[in-house]
């Protein structure tokens, strides 16, 4: 495999285990949550998400999108009695 189709391979599994796999559990979860009227949903970020640093500025910018989908999510759940927090 050439270096460049290695390199796009390590993107996407950086981004199916850092931002699709939550989005994955939380879209399994929410109609059970939602169902209930309460509940709350928490991710797991890193410092990676609020700063990015040299040679890590893939994984950085993956933590970066689960921050930014968590914040929405908290704003489009809350009228169901619903929390989205960021760890």
């Amino acid at each position: 495999m050439d270096k460049i189709a290695d390199l796009n391979s390590f993107y996407a599994v950086q981004y199916d285990i850092n931002v699709f796999g939550p989005i994955r559990v939380i879209r399994a979860v929410l109609p059970q949550l939602r169902a209930q009227g309460s509940g709350t949903i928490v991710n797991m970020s890193s410092v990676g998400g609020f700063r990015s640093y040299p040679s890590n500025g893939m994984y950085c910018s993956t933590k970066f999108a689960l921050e930014g989908i968590t914040e929405a999510l908290a704003i489009e759940i809350a009228p169901f009695g619903l929390r989205a927090l960021r760890k």
